[in-house]
């Protein structure tokens, strides 16, 4: 099949395993391993994206904008330094004008109506807007959404959008859930002998939950390594004999820190559409520790994989267990689950079944051989059942 894998107006595609990022977009490493999955199970793949993106080995890139005018607004962008996303309030006459020239390509590329997949994953309408291709809305994780078929990344949220919609009479059926594609060789090798810390790798937010992870450690005397973009300085401030603040940090030390970790702290306060970080964490042999709602719920298997906890008490109680969990579960759970390989056939299958919806009056039609077609793939949870 044909797919356009549409990229963020504010970022260059470039591959998430150069080790020397420092923080590359969390959802453009999302275009880079789509498009990486797409081309893996042999479909025609065109990233449409700012001059520079490096799309995967087989991957056809296009720019939507020159070269001089992505400069103008960002400058020369160093590979080590972190992303920005605008300056000099041109941000938006670049959206615009990146919206339009996507969407040029994507009619003139096409082909014939409805027969290629155009993957949109950065949440906006305006270079998909009445595309006569079928449009999906890949990896959802922001509060809104625009595309008949979707795909969001976590049940939770995907309830989330169902509430927000007031979509009590439900009837969306191609709306469905896959999950985030790990990378599985740029995590571990897992060591079942860990370190005496705690860790917490996210942007040093309170309602990230930094706090709460502080105060845990503090509680149990066991220090802890914050990582990650912000100001730590009023969590180091909770315990200042343990709390060591590792600002940035490249992949190379991260993915180290995981896997050495006795756990990480994830105790995001709101709802986490997803929470990447925690099965990175895993598919380094690293249990997670996290709130009992939002994507958790998806990828943290409690009392297994890690713990999810709604109290304060709760936290300290699975911090002092977390040495029960096994490190070579935690992994074995994401190479399952959340491995390029069984990610990118989820998405081919459902991209597939969208193409045949040409060959149907209406969704409730079942033409010859449609009985023989699959069922959806789920989560499987066979390693944890009992013999």
């Amino acid at each position: 099949m044909k797919i356009f894998c549409v990229g963020f107006p504010h970022t260059q595609t470039i591959d998430p395993t150069d080790e020397s990022l420092v923080n590359l977009c969390p959802f453009t490493e999302q275009v880079w391993y789509f498009a990486k999955m797409m081309v893996d199970r042999g479909h025609e793949v065109i990233h449409i994206g700012n001059p520079g993106s490096h799309p995967p080995k087989g991957c056809e890139h296009v720019d939507a904008i020159t070269e001089d005018y992505w400069r103008v607004l960002y400058g020369w962008r160093k590979p080590e330094e972190p992303f920005v996303t605008a300056r000099d309030n041109a941000y938006g006459h670049q959206w615009n004008l990146y919206q339009d020239n996507v969407k040029k390509i994507i009619q003139e590329r096409g082909g014939d109506p409805y027969t290629s997949i155009v993957s949109c994953l950065w949440g906006h309408n305006g270079c998909v807007k009445d595309v006569p291709q079928i449009v999906v809305e890949c990896g959802i994780g922001s509060p809104y959404a625009f595309a008949a078929f979707r795909i969001y990344l976590s049940h939770a949220w995907r309830h989330y959008h169902e509430g927000l919609e007031q979509n009590w009479g439900g009837d969306k059926w191609y709306r469905q859930v896959i999950p985030l594609g790990i990378n599985m060789d740029m995590f571990g090798p897992v060591t079942e002998k860990k370190d005496n810390f705690f860790l917490v790798q996210t942007r040093m937010l309170e309602p990230k939950g930094v706090r709460i992870a502080v105060q845990v450690a503090r509680e149990l005397q066991t220090p802890i390594v914050l990582t990650g973009r912000g100001d730590a300085s009023s969590f180091v401030a909770e315990w200042p004999v343990g709390v060591i603040a590792a600002g940035m940090s490249s992949s190379r030390v991260r993915r180290d820190l995981m896997r050495r970790a006795r756990a990480l702290f994830s105790p995001s306060r709101y709802v986490e559409p997803y929470g990447a970080v925690a099965l990175e964490a895993m598919a380094s042999g690293c249990p997670v520790i996290s709130t009992d709602l939002g994507g958790y719920v998806d990828t943290v298997v409690d009392g297994y994989t890690g713990y999810r906890c709604n109290t304060f008490a709760e936290f300290v109680r699975a911090a002092k267990h977390v040495d029960k969990i096994n490190p070579h579960v935690c992994r074995e759970w994401v190479a399952k689950n959340n491995s390029l390989a069984v990610i990118g056939e989820r998405y081919e299958r459902y991209f597939e079944s969208l193409l045949r919806l040409r060959e149907r009056k209406t969704w409730v039609d079942c033409p010859e051989g449609f009985a023989d077609v699959p069922p959806s793939p789920r989560a499987d949870y066979s390693m944890f059942k009992t013999p």
